[in-house]
């Protein structure tokens, strides 16, 4: 690097205008200085322990070390033991410059704000997120979401919700659960996430792509009628295509849709419907699994 080159890469240090690639282009320009005594000469320590709490370089540094570039000044090399040892010191100042960087740099970025709704027992609600699409909560869920999308639209999701997400093909609608994550373009889809449950996603309508938070190799593509079973014993993505899947959204019309489920997974969401403790005392009973759509009040009966 020239003396020009140098200078100008100073002075954007000194006036905070540098990227981090340019910060370590600067140490590292320092780094390959031929020897110690020049190295000295540039940046002598006791000048840079001058700096601390200072929020610029000082001037007589400045001064030092671009007269240091224009004569070229020279001292006898020393050991290479002696000449290790002032470079870590060097190393551990170029290391806080650039972190202290990144720190300045997030800190200085106004913090997102969030908006949590919930349902309560037995109750659906509808939201209408800050793109107008519209999510409706299942009893006992929760969603969080920015005030305000920005490049992608990430909502986190605890329970169960019905989204119909208009389409933005620049913006992807990413729904952050428990296990996997669910992300899409434009369409109408379930997401269902109670704790100690198996998530499960199901598509009404359009395309979607559910991955593993712990692995997002791990993905399936979803489209029209496809349900797909985040297994919590083994961690398979289950996948499967069937006409009565497209009920997943029953519940939104207060409809129990039992289709394949077991006496255990309806007894979960009837405690969520109604605020009562089932206990399946025979034995074996909880695994049986019948079919059929019930509606609220006749559940009660």
């Amino acid at each position: 690097m020239d003396s020009t080159s140098f200078e100008q890469l100073y002075k954007k240090i000194q006036e905070k205008q540098a990227s981090p690639e340019e910060i370590k282009a600067f140490f590292e320009a320092v780094a390959q200085l031929r020897n110690e005594a020049e190295l000295e000469a540039i940046l002598p320590h006791d000048e840079w322990q001058e700096l601390q709490g200072d929020e610029s370089l000082q001037p007589q540094l400045e001064k030092h070390i671009l007269q240091s570039i224009h004569t070229g000044r020279r001292k006898q090399p020393k050991s290479i033991k002696r000449r290790l040892q002032p470079l870590m010191k060097y190393a551990a100042i170029i290391l806080l410059a650039i972190s202290g960087f990144w720190i300045y740099r997030y800190a200085s970025q106004p913090e997102q704000a969030f908006v949590t709704a919930f349902s309560g027992t037995g109750e659906i609600k509808k939201i209408v997120l800050p793109d107008s699409s519209i999510a409706t909560l299942n009893a006992e869920s929760s969603l969080k979401y920015p005030e305000t999308f920005a490049d992608s639209r990430d909502v986190y999701l605890k329970g169960e919700a019905f989204f119909e997400v208009n389409t933005n093909a620049d913006h992807p609608f990413i729904v952050h659960s428990d296990k996997i994550q669910t992300q899409v373009l434009g369409t109408s889809f379930n997401v269902k996430s109670y704790d100690e449950e198996d998530p499960t996603v199901t598509v009404l309508s359009g395309k979607v792509k559910v991955a593993d938070n712990q692995n997002t190799a791990k993905s399936a593509v979803l489209t029209q009628g496809d349900r797909l079973v985040y297994a919590l014993n083994d961690g398979r993505l289950n996948v499967s295509n069937d006409s009565l899947n497209l009920a997943a959204d029953s519940w939104r019309k207060g409809m129990i849709n039992m289709d394949n489920l077991s006496l255990a997974q309806v007894a979960a969401i009837l405690e969520r419907w109604y605020d009562v403790k089932i206990e399946l005392a025979s034995p074996g009973i909880a695994a049986k699994v019948f079919a059929g759509t019930g509606g609220r009040i006749r559940m009660l009966l």
